[in-house]
């Protein structure tokens, strides 16, 4: 595993939040995994939800364990605001943003994360 992947997964919650956002900002992408029947989702307290990377590297270090069949999918985020966050919000999903190694994350709802990404800071 890189030094950057290492770091990543070093930080905390708050903190890979934060770089997810930055990272989806200056590259206008953000990055999940998918399988052969498509998006995979992780189980939060209480929602179901999709997991979302600042990078590919990232995405990729993160399938290990039950996700080592999945591969990272590109998603542009003009797609996302417009596709996606309609999408996940009518089927009641949400995001994990940055999840750690051990799947800790903070939980946004997907309007709630496009505004954020809308913000400029």
């Amino acid at each position: 595993m890189s030094d950057n992947i290492s770091n990543f997964y070093q930080q905390s919650s708050e903190v890979r939040y934060q770089l997810t956002v930055a990272a989806i900002r200056r590259t206008g992408m953000l990055w999940t995994l998918k399988d052969e029947q498509g998006c995979i989702m992780v189980a939060s307290d209480e929602e179901s939800c999709l997991p979302i990377f600042p990078d590919e590297a990232i995405a990729q270090a993160w399938a290990t364990e039950e996700h080592a069949h999945c591969e990272p999918l590109a998603i542009d985020i003009a797609a996302f605001l417009g596709r996606w966050v309609p999408g996940m919000t009518q089927d009641g999903y949400h995001l994990a943003v940055g999840p750690s190694l051990d799947a800790e994350s903070l939980v946004e709802h997907p309007e709630d994360f496009a505004e954020i990404l809308n913000q400029r800071k």
